[in-house]
């Protein structure tokens, strides 16, 4: 009789083992499978937050566009902004070919180097409007060459000058 109940208990801890490896198998998978769930919505949180941002920045740059266009209808009643996408001067309708940038950080270097690319007619200018600046575009930064400043100077004190003549 004790041998029986020696081996009953024998069988009893062999089936105990089984149901806790069993357990700690199953317990594991399912560790395995919440884990690989919750990197999964992490990814896609990572993904919707870069998403969001650079649609966040897009959207800041046409807003820029869109306030320096309204800026210089002061003097150029028809100024209006290029839109998305397209090609040459980002405002429309001004003496200007006007390239706007709305960045924390900016090359001046590749602002330049975008402005002589396109360069015709027009004198080229970067207007830049750096984070923490407001939607009042007289107080974003405006980019020349000091050779067409220069320019426009000269021509600006000529034509006061004519209206005095007269």
């Amino acid at each position: 009789m004790n041998v029986t109940i020696a081996s009953n208990v024998l069988k009893l801890n062999t089936i105990s083992m089984m149901f806790v490896q069993e357990t700690a198998r199953n317990a594991g998978e399912c560790c395995s499978k919440y884990l690989h769930h919750q990197q999964s919505i992490s990814k896609a949180k990572g993904l919707h937050q870069m998403t969001s941002r650079a649609q966040s920045r897009k959207h800041r740059g046409y807003k820029t566009q869109r306030n320096v266009a309204a800026y210089l209808q002061n003097w150029f009643p028809f100024a209006t902004s290029a839109g998305a996408g397209s090609q040459g001067s980002d405002i429309l309708n001004t003496p200007f070919d006007v390239e706007v940038k709305a960045r924390d950080r900016v090359s001046i270097t590749e602002i330049l180097a975008q402005m002589e690319s396109r360069k015709g007619q027009a004198i080229p200018i970067g207007v830049i409007r750096l984070n923490g600046m407001g939607d009042d575009a007289s107080q974003y930064v405006a980019l020349m060459k000091l050779g067409d400043l220069c320019q426009i100077a000269f021509r600006s004190e000529e034509h006061t000058s004519e209206l005095q003549s007269h």
